[in-house]
């Protein structure tokens, strides 16, 4: 990663692993001079032959990145090798690639990899993450809602996954699933989902597309419309989900696993659809009250990291958010 070139190469696998076995690897400064010494002497320590010359803790290793003074590595001579040798060498070979992101992210002197952070709350109680990088002429757009499968109501099973998915059923000035299609024809994708704790809503796109990713996500944070006809279908495509893991290797088995390790209905709601017939007990009504208490901007958060003017996103984020009406979230039941 450091240096553009790989610690060894060879024509086959098995001349890469004898390789990795006896050679001494070439000194990433000779490769790229202008690499940080205490880096250079870090890596070398990561792929020491002998494992008792290498780190010994994530601390030394985070104090040697950090630009501790730390004892250049000492490589053992080309021995016979075993299958203990074996292993540690591969090993060895693979901890660099393991501990690359984390040596770049720590110690490399370049600017480049600082990300700005910038943190601010609107008064409706909506916290907003903001990380500039033209890197690439795009954003991503994330809303988090502490909404997801421990948030249900009791009896209850699979509405988080349905409300993530009425959340695309159309909101006063935007028709049903037209929210997907304005995306993906400005040239986007967006992704969403429901876990433990969050439902989250993402978009990527192109820099100019700011103000609709922010228009489309605060319209239905702000007023989401939620008719029969798009009830219907957002609990079709849930069932449809339920079915494929049931169906799945092991699926029944996840469910019923979980049933036996916890006995406590909150830890016991870990699948977004472990019970096929709450899901469908679950009436509009219901719905349209789990929207209202939880899609609220104090139980949201937005994060927005891209390509984009810190003082232009502020204003737009305050003029889309900015006026969406306060609401106290329901406590976790």
């Amino acid at each position: 990663m450091f240096t553009g070139v790989i610690a060894f190469a060879g024509e086959t696998p098995i001349s890469v692993a004898m390789k990795q076995v006896r050679d001494m690897p070439q000194f990433p400064r000779d490769v790229a001079p202008e690499l940080p010494k205490h880096l250079d002497r870090a890596i070398l320590k990561c792929i020491a032959k002998d494992p008792d010359r290498r780190f010994q803790s994530v601390d030394e290793l985070l104090r040697a990145l950090e630009g501790a003074p730390a004892e250049a590595s000492k490589f053992s001579k080309p021995v016979r090798s075993s299958n203990k040798t074996w292993l540690a060498g591969i090993a060895a070979a693979s901890v660099i690639a393991i501990v690359g992101g984390l040596l770049w992210w720590r110690a490399r002197p370049s600017d480049s990899v600082r990300l700005p952070i910038e943190r601010f709350t609107l008064p409706n109680g909506l916290p907003v993450v903001l990380s500039e990088d033209h890197a690439a002429p795009s954003f991503a757009l994330t809303v988090d809602y502490k909404a997801g499968v421990r948030y249900e109501p009791a009896a209850k099973s699979g509405m988080a996954l349905l409300m993530a998915h009425l959340m695309y059923q159309g909101s006063a000035n935007v028709a049903r699933d037209e929210h997907l299609s304005l995306i993906k024809s400005s040239g986007g994708s967006n992704s969403y989902g429901v876990n433990l704790n969050l439902a989250e809503f993402t978009e990527g796109l192109p820099a100019n597309q700011l103000d609709l990713a922010l228009f489309l996500e605060a319209h239905r944070m702000r007023a989401l419309e939620i008719t029969p006809e798009g009830f219907d279908a957002a609990r079709s495509l849930a069932l449809e989900q339920h079915a494929g893991q049931l169906n799945s290797p092991y699926g029944r088995v996840s469910s019923r696993l979980i049933g036996l390790l916890f006995t406590n209905p909150v830890n016991q709601r870990v699948l977004p659809y472990s019970n096929v017939e709450e899901l469908r007990r679950i009436t509009l009504e219901d719905a349209v009250e789990f929207y209202r208490a939880h899609y609220v901007p104090s139980n949201a958060a937005m994060a927005l990291v891209g390509d984009f003017d810190p003082k232009t996103a502020r204003e737009r984020i305050k003029h889309y958010f900015g006026d969406v009406p306060a609401r106290h979230a329901a406590p976790r039941t």
